[in-house]
């Protein structure tokens, strides 16, 4: 069933916090995120080539973060070293491939929500990408 979460979940906080500081596109690929049940919202930043995974749930809010991580990502067609930067400050990683980007992902330490939120609220050349059930 598509909802319109624009005063619920995620996307509410995203709207309070960031207030202003995101393109309308952002909240358009969130609602996006919403209609296809994602478990899984990537934001990342073009520009500086890392970004958040957010670990997310439906609700009656709509789309609920529950958790929250870093990643730094390449493309598929890269050399592996572009992104394993990252992972000498995780205590644990996770390494994942879809849509022609490999992702390596810091489990833990996880985020807060809404400190990931704030970041987000930073970035300036964004890209969010959905998935349902992408573990």
């Amino acid at each position: 069933m598509k909802r319109n979460p624009r005063d619920e979940g995620l996307y509410a906080l995203f709207k309070k916090t960031c207030s202003g500081r995101l393109p309308e596109s952002f909240y358009e690929a969130l609602i996006e995120c919403e209609h296809i049940g994602a478990t899984r919202i990537f934001v990342l930043d073009k520009k500086e080539r890392f970004g958040l995974s957010f670990t997310t749930v439906m609700s009656e809010l709509g789309l609920t973060g529950l958790k929250a991580s870093r990643v730094k990502y390449a493309f598929e067609d890269e050399p592996w070293d572009a992104i394993s930067e990252l992972t000498r400050d995780c205590d644990s990683i996770r390494l994942v491939k879809g849509e022609g980007l490999v992702l390596s992902e810091c489990i833990e330490p996880a985020l807060e929500i809404l400190h990931a939120v704030i970041e987000v609220c930073g970035y300036e050349d964004l890209l969010v990408k959905c998935f349902h059930e992408w573990e």
